[in-house]
């Protein structure tokens, strides 16, 4: 395989270190030459789970793996106050002193799954959280924060497909959710904590899975011949078209190639003649596909 084919690695980020800190120690083992390198999806630093990094032009895939995979994540807890933060690394700005006086330390585990899942399956409107890496003119968000400076920001429209309420000790509960990209967990747990009549904040956050990529796949040291990777066309399922000598020319000059076209595919991994993946391809209809990705040959 070529040292410049894309691809995407997939590691276990642990809790103490930023995403920035795993991308320098993956340069440091990641095979040459190799040319530009991200992550899909920042991980907080007190959070862990599954981090994917990009090389060689896989990292435009950003946007399609941001848009079409959901993430799970682990959510683990405390009922009764809320920090500034919305987790553990932050102050305690408000206290739910008649907590322990309500129904909330005798509710069962299918109560609150219950109540969680009639007020946040399906779409769910959403806020980044003041202290998120969420951008603001160009600038994440909990730098304004730390500077004392609260940025609001519309809502947007996210997607929650699963709540499983996993373990519940007044006043710690484990949350698992299944959410759609984008989706801020220390806001949708905060969220949770008051549909149940308190507040929240968490404790701890780990993330399971990126689509079909789970956290057990990525523990693995960062040493140079056990780095786990996936070929791009894996991780997102569209179908393989391989094409001819000439269409591999055109589709690689970013040209319109004809092609019988199944209305119910709107996206094809291209397939150079000579085996090898050339480009990410969209429908024109019946005009045929047009390469919206190429990369390196």
């Amino acid at each position: 395989m070529s040292p410049t084919t894309p691809k995407i690695y997939h590691f276990f980020k642990p809790t103490r270190i930023t995403s920035t800190d795993m991308i320098r120690k993956f340069k440091r083992v990641c095979p040459r030459p190799f040319k530009k390198m991200g992550h899909f999806g920042t991980l907080d630093p007190f959070a862990c789970g599954v981090l994917l990094v990009g090389i060689n032009g896989a990292c435009r895939l950003n946007d399609y793996i941001h848009n079409e995979l959901s993430k799970t994540y682990l959510a683990i807890g405390k009922i009764g106050s809320e920090t500034d933060t919305g987790d553990c690394t932050g102050s305690i700005i408000m206290e739910d002193l008649d907590v322990e006086k309500s129904n909330l330390p005798n509710m069962s585990m299918s109560e609150i799954q219950s109540l969680l899942e009639e007020k946040f399956l399906g779409e769910y409107m959403q806020a980044p959280h003041m202290f998120s890496a969420a951008k603001h003119e160009g600038k994440p968000l909990y730098e304004y924060a730390r500077a004392g400076i609260e940025i609001k920001k519309e809502k947007k429209r996210r997607f929650i497909h699963k709540i499983e309420v996993v373990k519940y000790h007044f006043p710690y509960i484990s949350i698992r959710f299944e959410v759609s990209s984008g989706t801020f967990i220390r806001t949708l747990f905060s969220d949770s904590a008051r549909e149940l009549g308190s507040m929240g904040s968490l404790i701890g956050l780990v993330r399971e899975s990126i689509g079909p990529i789970s956290f057990v796949d990525g523990i693995k040291n960062l040493e140079k011949e056990n780095l786990p990777y996936i070929e791009i066309d894996s991780i997102l399922t569209y179908p393989k078209w391989t094409m001819d000598m000439e269409q591999t020319r055109r589709i690689t000059s970013g040209s319109l190639v004809s092609k019988n076209i199944d209305k119910n595919v709107n996206k094809y991994w291209a397939i150079g003649d000579d085996g090898k993946l050339k480009a990410l391809v969209e429908s024109r209809g019946e005009a045929g596909v047009h390469p919206i990705i190429n990369f390196p040959s």
